[in-house]
């Protein structure tokens, strides 16, 4: 929808690789098999440009010796840990640039221009996100779910009334 060239998305080995196809995205990596480097260049056709990260950790590393000279990094979360091992040469010899991104961190008119652009694409049916509805009597149940970090759908509490529908 942002006019990158060609789109791939990682998971672990599941049915969500075929949702991720279905949702757009050109090739797909399972980050349980073998050398996932390779995986990443082989799936992007080549060395990759822009990596969005919500896994840090080993899928991490394995993106950034994917990654293109000149390369961005964007690292938004860490679900696969808090912590890795990456080696200077890894970020210099490409001119990586590595960053962190928090919505927090841009000022209000960015964000509303970005919550705009995003709630566009939603209107007009070029988002989908798949949900799992909760009541609010299982909050404990959602939260410990959301806490496995499994991956799948993304879990909401509703209220009685707004279950119903």
């Amino acid at each position: 929808l942002l006019g990158a060239g060609r789109v791939v998305a990682a998971a672990r080995p599941s049915k969500r690789l075929d949702a991720l196809l279905e949702r757009g995205a050109d090739a797909t990596v399972e980050l349980d098999g073998g050398d996932l480097t390779a995986a990443i260049k082989d799936a992007a056709g080549g060395d990759v440009d822009v990596t969005i990260d919500t896994l840090w950790g080993e899928p991490a590393v394995a993106a950034i010796g994917a990654a293109a000279r000149w390369a961005r990094h964007v690292q938004v979360g860490q679900i696969a840990g808090v912590e890795m091992q990456l080696t200077a040469p890894a970020v210099r010899s490409v001119s990586l640039d590595v960053c962190g991104f928090s919505i927090a961190h841009p000022p209000p008119d960015v964000r509303r221009e970005g919550y705009l652009r995003l709630t566009t694409h939603a209107a007009r049916g070029e988002l989908v996100v798949d949900v799992e509805r909760f009541p609010l009597e299982q909050v404990g149940t959602a939260w410990e779910r959301q806490r496995q970090a499994t991956g799948g759908a993304k879990l909401v509490l509703v209220t009685e009334k707004e279950g119903s529908r």
